[in-house]
């Protein structure tokens, strides 16, 4: 017995030092795990008129596109299980009373808490009491996250360990939320299996009050954001330009050189719904700038999209 008990111990010694190498730091360790992109589209984006469309013709465009279409499975074959993969928590809209109870539950099951109001890229878990159009909830759909319902906490609680996961994925718990929460919560197991954006780099063009969070999620997404403010200078090897048709510079973002070289301009309403639907072309063709003129107006950009806004203001509901 004592035989055993030494080898089981050593063995396990192994094991912890294999997971984990000594002083290798959070870094280290993501980077021994590269992020998986899901396969590039190579589509090529349809133009129209070049006017600005109405909120009817938003509407229309993308009113037959249901969720109930849509594949949002994950497939049996991942490579690394809930087991093998460390534990790196974040919170999104739980109580006060949940929040500090948290860090008790880590200490006895396992896991790390980051408690940034701003998505953590070392985040593999984010447990949601609701869906959210914040940075911290798209990003964590775009990074494929795994996103759990609160009641996957309760669970863990009362058999003093870590649920089962699949059990308790958000999307399972969609019925509890209308329209395009819905729809988030659906989506939350979309990108699973590859980051939303991985192939994208990206130029903004926006107030400085929104480049934090849209840097945020293109990149929590595996892409890359290579200019934020003017003047524009890089326009090659640029795929996606998106354009925040409010913003008191947007005259300066060259338009027509990016439609020229093959740029997708989309308006950032574009990213929430991308992030839901995907590549669909009709979603492109309700968010899409043809034409510098479409730069004069923005109604299409001026429709509710719900929750909190990625922009740093807080809808009318939220105020209440």
């Amino acid at each position: 017995r004592d035989t055993i008990a030494t080898r089981d111990t050593i063995a396990t010694r192994d094991t912890i030092a294999t997971r984990t190498p000594r002083g290798a730091s959070d870094d280290t360790l993501i980077s021994a795990n590269p992020p998986r992109c899901a396969p590039s589209s190579s589509s090529t984006p349809s133009r129209n008129d070049g006017k600005q469309m109405s909120s009817q013709q938003v509407r229309d465009l993308i009113g037959d596109i249901k969720t109930e279409d849509l594949d949002f499975s994950i497939s049996d074959n991942e490579t690394t299980t809930v087991a093998e993969q460390e534990r790196f928590f974040m919170l999104s809209a739980m109580t006060e009373a949940e929040k500090s109870e948290f860090p008790t539950m880590l200490g006895v099951f396992g896991g790390t808490y980051l408690p940034s109001a701003n998505f953590d890229k070392r985040c593999t878990h984010l447990v949601a009491r609701k869906p959210s159009r914040n940075e911290k909830y798209l990003s964590a759909v775009a990074a494929g996250c795994r996103i759990l319902h609160p009641s996957y906490l309760t669970a863990s609680k009362e058999q003093g360990k870590w649920a089962d996961e699949a059990s308790y994925t958000l999307d399972r718990f969609a019925d509890e939320y209308t329209g395009k929460d819905r729809n988030l919560a659906k989506a939350s197991v979309k990108w699973r299996e590859g980051k939303a954006f991985c192939g994208w780099r990206v130029i903004l063009c926006c107030s400085e009050t929104k480049i934090k969070n849209f840097r945020g999620i293109i990149t929590a997404g595996g892409g890359e954001v290579l200019q934020e403010q003017p003047p524009y200078t890089v326009l090659t090897g640029i795929t996606h330009a998106l354009v925040d048709t409010r913003c008191s510079f947007k005259h300066e973002l060259p338009v027509a050189a990016l439609l020229e070289a093959g740029v997708v301009c989309v308006m950032f309403d574009y990213i929430p719904d991308y992030l839901v639907y995907g590549s669909k072309e009709r979603l492109l063709q309700a968010f899409q700038v043809t034409s510098p003129s479409q730069l004069v107006s923005s109604s299409s950009q001026k429709r509710s999209l719900g929750g909190e806004g990625i922009g740093g203001t807080p809808s009318k509901r939220q105020r209440k």
